[in-house]
């Protein structure tokens, strides 16, 4: 299980997708899986815990299924603030090893592309990002840190398939 993690709007998605690309034109039987698209929900429940075990539930079924079609590697977006998070990520997909790239970029870069993309009210993605970014220290998470500059996200990619050792796979 290859971990893009990151702050908010650093680029994980972008370079998630892009390293599914690749991976597909390698012919390597893989799945994305973007947090972001297990916690769009909302219940009357106000317990996070709760609602955190419900996304891992989710992320383990929705594994299960695209092994069960014949993927054998997943690639996972998610902001990975502590170990604990990887547990419950390894928990959800059994036998895998997590290995952790953090997208890193410039505060002032990650901003700009957080008020470029969401046009209605930036401001609790922008909080959020300067939050994390002040309280994680990637090395002490992340196999391997990537400083994203102004490349491409398929640029970003290899880079993350060639540190992963994800780059030879045919």
């Amino acid at each position: 299980m290859l971990v893009l993690s990151g702050t908010v709007g650093v680029g994980k998605t972008s370079v998630g997708r892009a390293i599914s690309y690749l991976l597909s034109q390698r012919q390597v039987p893989h799945a994305l899986i973007d947090l972001d698209w297990f916690e769009t929900f909302w219940t009357q429940r106000k317990d996070l815990e709760q609602n955190e075990e419900t996304l891992h539930r989710n992320i383990s079924a929705v594994w299960q299924n695209y092994r069960d079609a014949g993927a054998e590697r997943l690639v996972f977006c998610r902001i990975v603030e502590a170990n604990a998070v990887l547990d419950r990520l390894t928990d959800a997909v059994p036998g895998a090893r997590p290995i952790v790239v953090w997208l890193a970029a410039p505060t002032d870069q990650v901003l700009a592309r957080i008020r470029s993309r969401e046009a209605e009210d930036p401001s609790w993605f922008m909080e959020t990002s300067v939050q994390v970014a002040e309280r994680v220290v990637p090395e002490d998470i992340a196999d391997h840190v990537i400083h994203v500059g102004e490349r491409t996200p398929t640029q970003i990619a290899e880079e993350a398939l060639r540190l992963t050792g994800w780059g030879e796979l045919r």
